[in-house]
């Protein structure tokens, strides 16, 4: 258990549900800061938004020090600083371990407009951009050289706010402990640079397991070979999630969600008093509006492309194609881990020019990205001859559509990882832990692909089971089972009231704490020298 530590502890929304409970057991033997990051969340008034997170923390935690963003985003609104080029310049040369000041900027969805369709965001020039950089940076050291933390714990890695602390923690040889995603179940692996590429450690760890024998891994091979005699392979994370929805939702269900919409609506702009606030329309808030139009129309558009439609497509008995699962857009795994390849329409047309003749792509769409793009995006891929855009409810499971297929290809999904399990190639564009799996083939320019497409026609089945047994004992032995979507879900629950702590949360937030006690505990061992 950590003792007599600096602890800084990063709080964003609904992930800061599980943070609540950390704080509260950690403070008893730590100095503990809390770091609220979200522009909107610390800078509105308090509302149906923030209630139960911003606010609940001050009033829960008086003797936690309070870091936010608010200071900042005021700055910004009322324009009351000049753009400081010589201080970015200093930043850029300082500041750029893992990314350049440019890719930092796209982890964050509203200065990512050009790739993504939430309109709710307002356009924004250069100098705001470079405004809103210079600010947060000046705000992440100084909360660092005030509070001068011995760690800095958190649960994800999107916005711009994490990218820079980040940066500035490594730049202060402070360890940044984050979770990492194997997509073996629910085990998570602690992560010493948010994920982006593998930890060192971790890729030590494999490279020792895989020289074992077959008989040091019996488990693992029976995991693998009863893993490959699935009908179903979605992970009990995603249970109860929009990730696991292939059906249309009730109209009473939609009228239910119309009335909460116009109630999120009342309670933030004109209940809250933000109207004046949200009036400045600046890039840093959505346009609340705009947000639940937005929300309206994806909803209606989501029941429309879950039924027979004229933009998706039913697979062909007996064709030769390769499986395409999209990504939500703007997500974490794409913006953060593989940012030189979130364009995923010109994703595609690059794997359509490198197939070879004779097979098709079948690109599925993300569930929980129905609704959100517009239909131009559909008709411009329907527009390759030979890629199909396909019906995503034809199969309630990833795994017919990996089974059927020659192979994968995805920015960084999970489908690449069940690819490997089933014992077939797939090709990826972002650093993640298992592309250490035999058949995960990170493509780091395009100009690969038609080698790598040809070499999956040719040879779709491998040879991989030690390999994905190995990586399998590896995460087992790294890693520890946390259900973080259970947490955040239940953690919601009991903070507002709705319901009761029990054994299996106790259970699991026991585990959770541990997750992070071990991580710094073997930290030594695991950093990079």
């Amino acid at each position: 258990m950590l003792r007599g530590k600096n602890i800084l502890v990063v709080c964003k929304e609904k992930y800061a549900y599980p943070m609540y409970f950390l704080i509260k057991e950690l403070k008893q033997e730590n100095h503990l800061g809390m770091y609220f990051l979200h522009t909107a969340e610390c800078t509105y008034k308090e509302c149906i938004y923030n209630t139960n997170t911003y606010y609940k923390f001050q009033r829960e935690f008086p003797d936690v020090v309070l870091f936010d963003v608010k200071e900042s985003s005021l700055l910004f609104l009322e324009k009351r600083i000049k753009l400081d080029i010589s201080f970015l310049k200093r930043i850029e040369k300082d500041y750029d371990f893992l990314k350049n000041l440019n890719a930092q900027i796209l982890s964050d969805q509203a200065f990512s407009r050009y790739y993504h369709g939430r309109y709710y965001y307002n356009n924004f020039s250069e100098e705001e951009k470079l405004l809103w950089l210079e600010l947060n940076y000046k705000n992440t050291i100084k909360i660092i050289e005030s509070f001068r933390p011995d760690m800095i714990l958190d649960n994800n890695d999107e916005t711009l706010q994490r990218t820079i602390l980040n940066e500035v923690a490594r730049k202060y040889k402070i360890p940044y402990i984050n979770i990492d995603y194997p997509r073996l179940g629910i085990y998570k692996l602690a992560t010493y640079k948010m994920g982006i590429g593998v930890d060192d450690y971790f890729k030590k760890k494999y490279e020792k397991v895989v020289s074992l024998k077959k008989e040091d891994l019996e488990d693992e091979y029976l995991y693998v070979n009863e893993f490959r005699k699935k009908d179903k392979i979605m992970s009990e994370e995603f249970a109860d999630t929009v990730t696991s929805s292939y059906k249309k939702e009730e109209w009473k269900t939609i009228i239910i969600s119309l009335y909460y919409y116009w109630r999120l609506y009342w309670n933030i702009v004109g209940k809250s008093g933000n109207f004046k606030l949200l009036k400045k329309k600046s890039v840093i808030f959505p346009n609340e509006k705009k947000h639940i139009m937005f929300s309206v129309k994806a909803m209606l558009k989501r029941q429309y492309l879950l039924g027979r439609n004229k933009y998706f497509s039913l697979p062909r008995r007996g064709e030769k194609y390769v499986y395409m699962p999209l990504h939500l857009i703007p997500e974490s795994t794409t913006f953060v881990k593989a940012h030189y390849y979130i364009n995923e329409l010109e994703l595609i047309e690059q794997i359509s020019k490198s197939l070879p003749i004779g097979c098709y792509l079948y690109v599925k769409e993300h569930q929980a990205m129905l609704g959100e793009r517009e239909f131009s995006f559909y008709e411009k891929i329907n527009r390759l001859s030979n890629v199909r855009l396909v019906q995503l409810n034809y199969y309630e499971d990833p795994a017919p559509w990996i089974r059927d297929s020659i192979g994968v290809v995805t920015i960084t999904g999970t489908s690449a990882y069940e690819a490997a399990l089933m014992g077939k190639k797939s090709i990826i564009f972002g650093e993640t832990p298992f592309m250490l799996l035999e058949g995960v083939n990170y493509v780091s320019q395009y100009k690969e692909l038609p080698f790598l497409l040809t070499d999956m026609v040719s040879q779709p089945y491998i040879d991989n089971i030690h390999s994905c047994a190995s990586y399998i004992k590896a995460v087992k032995e790294e890693g520890k089972e946390i259900n973080l979507h259970y947490l955040i879900s239940k953690s919601e629950l009991i903070i507002n009231g709705t319901e009761n702590i029990d054994e299996k949360f106790v259970k699991t937030v026991k585990n959770y704490i541990g997750f992070y006690s071990e991580a710094y505990d073997l930290m030594d061992d695991r950093l990079e020298r």
